[in-house]
């Protein structure tokens, strides 16, 4: 089974990378001409500042990380509690969260040990951080580059919310609960 999957997934990670590095190319060709920008100067002052590498702190102002959708689904029905759009990126957030509930369980189903929980998703140049609590979970939609720090702000946010928000939450979500849930959500967000 593994000898005929070899070639495919070979093939198929030779394409992802390459449309990263084409990706990641098309970004530096981009600002490279945009050196003598304010955000290039502005970049070049903080790093004198901080010390920190210029091209280090450049390369975080390029991919800088961006929440976009914030997502509070309850486990095992995959019924949205709540929601929050930043930016304009989903159209149907309702399928989205049904297929997000399917990933979820099929990923855990496949791993077969019910103490460990998918955590993140990566689709493409967007990643999903989901943040797991015993009857409904967050999905938190990001862009940019995700690292340590900003997974740790956004954990630190729904602890928050979630905390103060959700210590009960209904069997049914009806329009009206779900309108607070989501105003409520926008405040940390």
């Amino acid at each position: 089974m593994i000898e005929t999957l070899y070639p495919l997934l070979g093939s198929m990670m030779k394409k992802a990378m390459l449309n990263q590095v084409r990706v990641i190319n098309e970004k530096i060709e981009r600002t490279a001409n945009q050196v003598f920008t304010l955000g290039f100067w502005k970049s070049k002052f903080k790093s004198l500042i901080t010390g920190i590498d210029h091209s280090e702190v450049y390369f975080q102002e390029l991919y800088q990380s961006k929440i976009e959708d914030v997502f509070v689904i309850q486990k095992g029905s995959g019924l949205l509690i709540a929601k929050y759009k930043l930016e304009d990126t989903i159209a149907d957030r309702d399928t989205i969260a049904g297929a997000l509930e399917a990933i979820k369980g099929f990923a855990e189903s496949v791993i077969g040990k019910n103490s460990i929980e998918l955590e993140k998703i990566d689709y493409g140049e967007y990643n999903i951080l989901l943040h797991n609590y015993h009857k409904f979970y967050f999905a938190v939609l990001c862009s940019g580059v995700v690292g340590n720090h900003f997974i740790q702000d956004v954990n630190e946010k729904i602890v928050n919310y979630a905390s103060e928000y959700l210590q009960e939450i209904p069997t049914q979500v009806n329009s009206l609960n779900f309108k607070d849930n989501s105003e409520n959500l926008q405040k940390y967000f």
